[in-house]
C-alpha cells in the first residue's frame, strides 16, 4: 500500500493562501455593505420622494450605521470570515421589524415605553431640533402655532403648526408623529451587498497567488 500525505509544511502554506483570500473577501463584502449604505435621501425629511420601497436599501442619515459594519473571524472557527454590525437598527433594517433573524432569533417591534407615545419627527424642522438633542417636548416652530391632530385609525396624534393669521392657500405642517408602536419593512443592505460581491469573490479565490 502506497501513501500521498501534504506534508505539515505544505499544509500551513495552504491555510497562509485561503486566509489571506479570506481576509479580500471579507474586506470586499465589508466595502460593498458600506457603499450600499451611503445611498442619499433623495429630499427633505418627510418629503414623498424620500420613501422607501419595501425591500430597497436605507438611505443613509448620520453615517453610523455605515461607519459601524465590522468583518472578524468566526470565534472557533480560524477559516471562516463574518460581516455585520454591533447596531441593533441594522437588523431592523434587514429583516423588519417585528421580524425574524437568520437564526430564528426574533427582532421585536418598536415599541413606546410605559404606554407612552414614540415621537417621529417629520419636517425638516423638526428633525433638526431632534438631532441636535432636542425633543419634540421642547420643540417650536419657527413660525405657527401647535396643534395637536387625534388619528382615528391608530393610537396616536400629530403635532401641526399652523399659521396664527391663516390666508387663501396657507397650510398646516406635520412636524412630529407620535405612536405606540410602529411597523418597519425590511429594507435589506447586507445581503444585496453579499450577492454584489459573489463574482469579486470568484475572483479572489480563482486568482494568481
Amino acid at each position: 500500500m502506497a501513501e500521498i500525505r501534504i506534508s505539515p509544511k505544505f499544509q500551513d502554506m495552504v491555510i497562509k493562501e485561503a486566509t489571506k483570500r479570506l481576509d479580500k473577501a471579507a474586506a470586499h463584502v465589508q466595502n460593498n455593505a458600506k457603499i450600499m449604505l451611503k445611498r442619499p435621501r433623495r429630499g427633505s425629511v418627510g418629503d414623498y420622494r424620500d420613501k422607501l420601497g419595501a425591500g430597497e436599501p436605507p438611505h443613509t442619515d448620520s453615517g453610523h450605521l455605515s461607519q459601524s459594519v465590522w468583518r472578524r473571524t468566526a470565534e472557533d472557527r480560524p477559516l471562516v470570515r463574518q460581516v455585520g454590525t454591533s447596531m441593533f437598527y441594522g437588523a431592523v433594517q434587514e429583516f423588519g421589524a417585528p421580524g425574524a433573524g437568520p437564526n430564528g432569533q426574533s427582532i421585536a417591534q418598536p415599541v413606546a415605553k410605559h404606554g407612552r407615545y414614540m415621537a417621529i419627527p417629520w419636517s425638516e424642522e423638526a428633525y433638526r431640533h431632534s438631532a441636535n438633542g432636542g425633543s419634540a417636548r421642547t420643540f417650536q416652530p419657527r413660525t405657527g402655532k401647535l396643534t395637536r391632530i387625534p388619528l382615528k385609525r391608530v393610537n396616536g396624534f400629530l403635532l401641526v403648526s399652523s399659521p396664527e393669521k391663516p390666508r387663501m392657500g396657507s397650510r398646516s405642517t406635520i412636524h412630529y408623529i407620535f405612536l405606540t408602536k410602529v411597523t418597519i419593512q425590511k429594507h435589506p443592505w447586507l445581503a444585496p451587498a453579499f450577492e454584489q460581491s459573489k463574482s469579486g469573490i470568484k475572483a479572489i479565490f480563482e486568482g494568481a497567488a
